[in-house]
């Protein structure tokens, strides 16, 4: 059989023996593999600084059985992050993003969009570096195509498409849910403003990619709030806190 030819994404490297290393790659056909790489760890094989956190590379290798490493044929680098040349923001968005993908479990048959999830914000954070809304925005597709987030185009009670004359008025922050006006009562309080600027953001997701991404100015603390709620779900749905949330919080002026 041939070795199965993918473009991939450098989610982690583990060591493996003495010079050898195991990686966990997100392709675009074929989900996570873990694969076998030879001679990893030696400076002087070629594919040291090729495989590197947060690289992008086409890849040929020979996949195995689902608890059985597959290994590596050979890679070229498609392209190359240095993580010493960005901003300290940049990194820490960098491995919190392929930190929680690496915790989850990939369908191969969706795994393409993920994989275009984590490939276009990488690019944007090369382009023009960190920004709040497009933490924002990762989490917001994630939870999205993981099917564990409302409609922001609906009320999150009635059901109904939210429209000039019914535009969402608050949002209920435990399931992340908007809430017309007609259906709001007493247990869906808070900062009217500040649900609309959320809506108006998160329903601009749904159209823009991040390259073209219009910032919305939320209050920064309304920010945090909505980026701890979505951070709480994805916890929730991957099993574990993310070690680099609270670094990448850190670098951000409230």
């Amino acid at each position: 059989m041939p070795p199965a030819v993918d473009d991939a994404l450098v989610l982690t490297i583990y060591p493996y023996a003495e010079s050898d290393g195991v990686v966990v790659f997100l392709t675009r056909k074929h989900g996570k593999v873990r694969l076998l790489v030879r001679g990893l760890r030696s400076l002087k094989r070629q594919q040291h600084g090729i495989i590197s956190p947060f690289n992008r590379i086409s890849l040929s290798f020979k996949p195995r059985g689902p608890d059985q490493l597959g290994y590596l044929v050979e890679c070229g680098l498609q392209r190359g992050v240095d993580i010493g040349s960005g901003q300290l923001a940049d990194y820490y968005f960098l491995s919190y993003m392929h930190e929680v993908v690496l915790g989850m479990e990939i369908d191969p048959a969706a795994g393409n969009r993920i994989f275009r999830l984590l490939d276009v914000l990488t690019e944007s954070i090369l382009h023009s570096g960190f920004r709040i809304d497009r933490l924002c925005y990762f989490q917001f597709w994630l939870l999205r195509l993981e099917g564990l987030l409302p409609d922001p185009g609906t009320c999150g009670s009635c059901g109904r498409a939210f429209e000039e004359e019914r535009a969402a008025l608050a949002v209920d922050l435990h399931s992340l849910s908007f809430i017309c006006r007609s259906c709001r009562s007493d247990q869906w309080k808070g900062d009217i403003r500040s649900a609309q600027a959320m809506w108006v953001m998160l329903k601009g997701f749904l159209k823009a990619n991040p390259e073209n991404l219009v910032y919305i100015p939320l209050d920064m603390s309304d920010y945090m709030e909505l980026i701890s709620h979505f951070d709480l779900k994805i916890s929730n749905f991957i099993g574990k806190k993310s070690k680099s949330m609270p670094m990448l919080l850190g670098t951000v002026s409230v």
